[in-house]
């Protein structure tokens, strides 16, 4: 058995190699005999001649056949011994059978790695690894990739892995080109996000890749493809497809986009959940080239009638990403009602009280930083007044009409608007008005 050094500057880190069958089994096995000699990339060989590793069967214990590699070289240990549950890969240089404590030695006699194994190769869990100057690294694997970087649900970068979020793995790295080959998934399932694409060393760390080439493709967490993207020089060229989700059917497109140099260009096509066709759009460098759409039980309409479909599904979009807008609802909402408006009715019972109760209030919700200014100008200005109650004199019945009619002068306070989320039917009414634009 072996691992592999990968030049990770990043991390400095050692990757276990990926392990795979052989095909051969041994014919006998007898207590500490030599039951297989390896090259240096793990083949077989039929003697101790120009090899660099040879292994030794120790016992069956409980099911459990040990084995123990070294150097041929000079006779020293490059494992611990191994626990393999099946006899069949006992002269696998790659095995998936092996169980419990892995531990790998330099020639030299100093440790090199150690982890564990539950019949996976050791390709999942946290192992350490020592350099030839004794200092140790910790690193994750998932399938025998390095775990490399956690991340929210956000897609801002975290130390430790988070519910609701993902994580990013090395598969491998390419010394020439200086770029990793990662693939990204669920935290809380272990399950693909994204598929493996190749990626530049700035972008080892980013949610957002920025300097994308080639194709990505998305999932859900039930496995479902959600989105499929190409990029050339890190804008989109060529067809974005959206898949829905959870519809009982498989894979069903839901939206096909072309882009060129980033800019929407070509065939645009959508579709009903139900497979057939919705809207089929032609762009060219001039404007819409034709127009076509059908409804739901494929019946065409004309012209006009697509135009009036895409300005209701703009209009139905808005409406959805409106309504989908997130407010903060851990920060509270103040209610400041004038003075003058502030009663205390006399109600015999509970319908009177509700019609007692007066609408008229200005509220000021406290997500934006002017609004929550003057909500702490209010409450400094109450806490004062409250302070001078007792000292300060009665108004007089002139005086309070004056300030009665100063507060219905003044103007309303207008609060700015909020920046909007992004969300799916935000997205959707993106698409409808790139469409409408061009009309």
């Amino acid at each position: 058995m072996t691992y592999k050094k990968t030049a990770l500057s990043i991390a400095s880190l050692l990757i276990l190699g990926t392990f795979s069958y052989a095909q051969q089994t041994p014919t006998e096995l007898e207590p500490n005999g030599i039951i297989a000699y390896f090259a240096e990339d793990g083949t077989l060989l039929p003697s101790r001649e120009g090899s660099e590793y040879y292994r030794h069967f120790k016992d069956v214990v409980s099911g459990c056949y040990l084995v123990q590699d070294f150097y041929s070289q000079n006779d020293q240990k490059q494992t611990d011994p191994i626990c393999f549950m099946d006899p069949g890969e006992l002269q696998s240089w790659f095995p998936q059978s092996l169980y419990g404590p892995l531990t790998f030695w330099h020639k030299d006699g100093t440790k090199a790695q150690s982890g564990y194994s539950q019949q996976d190769g050791g390709g999942n869990g946290t192992w350490t690894t020592w350099d030839q100057d004794g200092n140790a690294s910790d690193y994750e694997l998932q399938n025998g990739e390095l775990i490399v970087s956690y991340f929210d649900e956000n897609g801002n970068r975290q130390p430790n892995a988070v519910d609701g979020g993902t994580f990013r793995t090395i598969l491998s790295y390419d010394e020439s080109s200086d770029s990793f080959l990662v693939a990204d998934y669920f935290t809380d399932t272990r399950t693909r996000q994204m598929d493996p694409v190749v990626i530049a060393r700035e972008d080892l760390l980013r949610w957002n890749i920025e300097n994308r080439e080639g194709t990505y493709v998305y999932y859900n967490e039930a496995q479902e493809i959600t989105a499929q993207e190409e990029y050339a020089q890190g804008k989109l060229n060529g067809t974005v497809t959206f898949w829905y989700q959870d519809t009982g059917l498989p894979a069903q497109k839901m939206e096909e986009i072309n882009f060129k140099d980033g800019q929407q260009e070509g065939l645009y096509v959508s579709w009903y959940p139900n497979g057939y066709p919705q809207y089929r759009i032609n762009f060219t460098d001039m404007g819409i080239d034709s127009v076509a759409c059908w409804d739901e039980n494929f019946v065409a309409g004309t012209e006009d009638e697509c135009m009036a479909r895409l300005t209701g599904a703009a209009e139905a979009a808005e409406v959805e990403a409106n309504a989908n807008d997130e407010i903060n609802d851990d920060l509270d909402v103040e209610i400041i009602i004038p003075s003058d408006q502030v009663v205390t009715p006399t109600v015999e019972n509970q319908s009177d009280l509700e019609d007692a109760i007066t609408p008229d209030a200005t509220v000021l919700f406290p997500h934006d930083e002017d609004n929550r200014i003057l909500i702490d100008d209010a409450d400094e200005a109450f806490d004062s007044a409250v302070d001078t109650t007792e000292t300060t004199p009665a108004l007089t019945d002139e005086e309070e009409a004056a300030d009665i009619e100063a507060v219905e002068e003044a103007d309303d306070v207008q609060i700015p608007n909020q920046p909007e989320p992004e969300t799916e039917g935000k997205r959707i009414l993106r698409s409808l008005n790139n469409i409408l634009e061009a009309l």
